[in-house]
């Protein structure tokens, strides 16, 4: 837990929810998993050790929930057709038509023009969100640095770093 409790309820508000973690490097694999157990997580996230640009969408991602990627701009671009594959095969089988579009992509009314200018002071201490009800999403997907060039983002928020004291990172988050 955390000291105070909110980590023990988000836990327990977080059923039928499965995350993977794909992790190219070895040692940070093992690192993530770690951290995974000490948090008594191993029953809702998985690290895996591998490529996930390499991945078929049906051999790892097909039934997680949530989609963290920690991937350069070139990175997304070529991982996210994957994720479309995923939302189409969900919207299919779900018998789910319209919403979010032909193509799969996000419904939602925020985008970073200027990812690279993230650095503007003009919401250092607000989290930047839609609250426009929308259906549940087919998958969601959170992007570290960087977001999708071509889609827009339901929240932004920041997260500090232990080993860049002062520093904050963007995180992006999508409803597909």
């Amino acid at each position: 837990g955390d000291g105070d409790g909110d980590g023990d309820a988000l836990h327990e508000k977080m059923t039928n929810v499965k995350f993977y973690g794909i992790e190219i490097e070895p040692e940070r694999a093992q690192e993530a998993r770690d951290n995974v157990s000490k948090c008594g997580l191993d029953s809702m996230i998985e690290i895996r050790c591998e490529n996930a640009l390499a991945l078929s969408p049906s051999s790892t991602l097909d039934d997680a929930t949530v989609i963290f990627l920690y991937l350069i701009p070139r990175g997304l671009s070529l991982i996210k057709p994957k994720l479309m594959d995923i939302v189409r095969k969900r919207r299919n089988l779900r018998g789910c038509r319209g919403g979010n579009g032909a193509d799969g992509g996000g419904s939602t009314s925020h985008n970073d023009d200027d990812a690279d200018n993230d650095n503007d002071n003009s919401n250092d201490n607000d989290n930047d969100t839609d609250s426009t009800p929308t259906e549940e999403p087919l998958l969601r997907v959170i992007t570290y640095m960087a977001p999708f060039r071509d889609e827009n983002y339901v929240q932004r928020a920041r997260c500090k770093v232990d080993h860049q004291p002062g520093a904050e990172w963007p995180l992006y988050l999508y409803h597909f």
